[in-house]
């Protein structure tokens, strides 16, 4: 088969598709078509297309029929990804978004794990990531009313690791509050805290003196980010 064929076969796969399946393989062990297709949301079919054209590509993907058959790697095979630090499992929802990552703290981490996403892919996919990244730029950053890039990160790194801040909002009286999330509307980033047994959003910029108690909380089990602040933005 030639080349051309092959890199027409990778590259029409979708990248998430490709390394969830590596993972899927390397943590389980052995898997059917069947079994592949319902967790990956896609035919038998696309799974049989798929696992031709990774092999063909140089991933050790081996099959075994009969009863507890099924699709499984080369035990001896481990991608990049099986390597991942806690900040690089952070910045792997960052990847297209190295402004944000930025602001977030998680820069380095986000680089490192573009490198080892890198290395899990094929050349040819690897080179389509690169030319998205290429051509299309997100700049989170409003024209006015930035909030500090060190706000931002300090707040990300409290949220993260459940630490209590004081802070002032606007006036001069300091609160004790509890950092649940950060959101980025349109430019603008505000801050999901409870104090006092409430929580409530803050526009980042309204924050002065903020500074780390040294205790931590346990975060609400019941609590949803996107649920609040669409229940509160909406009302």
């Amino acid at each position: 088969m030639t080349s051309t064929v092959i890199y027409e076969k990778v590259t029409g796969m979708r990248a998430d598709r490709v390394v969830s399946m590596m993972l899927l393989l390397e943590r389980r062990g052995r898997m059917t078509a069947r079994q592949l297709a319902d967790e990956l949301g896609v035919s038998r079919r696309t799974v049989m297309r798929d696992i031709d054209s990774l092999g063909e590509a140089g991933v050790p993907i081996y099959s075994t029929r009969g009863p507890g058959g099924g699709f499984h790697i080369w035990e001896g095979f481990h991608s990049q990804l099986r390597s991942l630090t806690a900040d690089e499992a952070a910045g792997l929802s960052l990847l297209g978004n190295p402004a944000l990552a930025g602001q977030l703290g998680l820069e380095d981490a986000t680089r490192r794990v573009r490198l080892k996403l890198e290395q899990a892919l094929t050349p040819e996919l690897a080179n389509e990531m690169a030319i998205v990244e290429q051509r299309f730029h997100h700049d989170p950053t409003p024209w006015d009313r930035a909030a500090p890039v060190k706000v931002v990160t300090f707040l990300a790194v409290s949220i993260r690791y459940r630490r209590v801040v004081r802070t002032f909002v606007d006036t001069d009286t300091e609160v004790e509050i509890r950092p649940l999330g950060l959101v980025l509307k349109a430019g603008e980033w505000f801050l999901v805290a409870e104090e006092d047994g409430e929580r409530r959003a803050i526009a980042v910029t309204r924050l002065h003196g903020y500074r780390s108690t040294g205790s931590r909380f346990p975060y609400p089990e019941d609590f949803s980010l996107a649920a609040f602040w669409h229940e509160i933005s909406s009302s």
